[in-house]
């Protein structure tokens, strides 16, 4: 019951056009993460792995009220013709191979933009630890493990996976889709139109790693991508939206032009804002389409 009224108080909302006065001369950056192809079935973290259905009637919803740009155009002061649409860039963490494949080719056939932030380092067809320890039959990922991963271990892969195996905890098997893309994926993509930036190089939280660490994880990453793709946007999404002082200074001292949060909601261009607390608006599997329609507009936040 508590569902359906949900349901029925956005659609409400979206009838009388709170969505639209609300994206008027606003900004916003969403953060997706997976696509699953349609009649594959979402596994893993299953938040992450949005249906590919969902994600074309999102990106079809979004288009009734903002216009699709690239990152840096959503600082821009709209100018009058332009103000009755918000703006909004579509950003994707992780490279996973369903973003490539099945998310990123409907956005290229609009001729849409989009940014796909990338750990080199776990490209290759690899799975995340955080879908491999998330309950199969839940979908979902213990909190507590889920926070010692990051906290404790660092948000690093092989760190975390040890310790799990030491204390018997269950792993799942992950289809492709829900996988990391290979680099030959990546260089498709790109020649398609993604622009592809920084993620770090293995997707460490650089909120808890040590200053050297981080460092070298900015800089390998800038290498790569300065040998694969020159013309590269310098833009990072901090692993796991995990940001603090010295991850911020680290990125800017790395010579990126901003670095985004995967929390957060629109924002007025223009208006001061922190460069590198950029925010973003997670879309995860779930959100009815009028529900992301207020979303994407700052009328609701969850």
């Amino acid at each position: 019951m508590r569902a359906l009224g949900k349901q029925l108080a956005e659609r409400a909302a979206v009838l009388a056009g709170v969505h639209r006065w609300g994206a008027r001369g606003s900004s916003v950056v969403l953060a997706y993460h997976n696509i699953v192809p349609d009649g594959d079935r979402a596994m893993g973290d299953r938040s992450l792995h949005l249906p590919e259905r969902e994600f074309v009637d999102q990106v079809d919803a979004l288009l009734e009220s903002h216009e699709v740009v690239p990152i840096e155009q959503v600082f821009v002061l709209p100018t009058a013709s332009s103000s009755a649409k918000g703006r909004a860039a579509i950003t994707f963490d992780d490279a996973y191979y369903g973003a490539l494949v099945v998310g990123w080719p409907h956005l290229r056939r609009r001729g849409l933009p989009a940014t796909m932030f990338v750990p080199p380092g776990c490209l290759g067809g690899q799975s995340f630890w955080w879908d491999e320890l998330a309950d199969p039959a839940t979908g979902t990922l213990d909190r507590r493990i889920r926070n010692y991963g990051l906290d404790t271990l660092g948000g690093a892969g092989q760190r975390i996976r040890g310790w799990a195996a030491e204390r018997g905890i269950a792993t799942q098997t992950l289809p492709a889709h829900a996988r990391s893309g290979t680099d030959g994926d990546v260089r498709e993509a790109a020649a398609g139109g993604l622009r592809v930036a920084s993620h770090t190089w293995s997707h460490i939280n650089l909120a808890t790693s040590d200053e050297a660490t981080g460092r070298e994880e900015l800089t390998r990453t800038s290498s790569w991508l300065a040998d694969h793709y020159p013309s590269h946007p310098t833009w990072l999404a901090y692993p796991y939206g995990a940001a603090s002082s010295r991850s911020a200074d680290l990125a800017r001292a790395a010579g990126h032009q901003g670095a985004l949060l995967v929390s957060g909601g629109p924002f007025e261009p223009g208006a001061p804002i922190d460069r590198y607390r950029i925010p973003r608006v997670n879309v995860p599997a779930g959100v009815s389409v009028d529900g992301f329609r207020l979303r994407v507009a700052g009328v609701v936040t969850r």
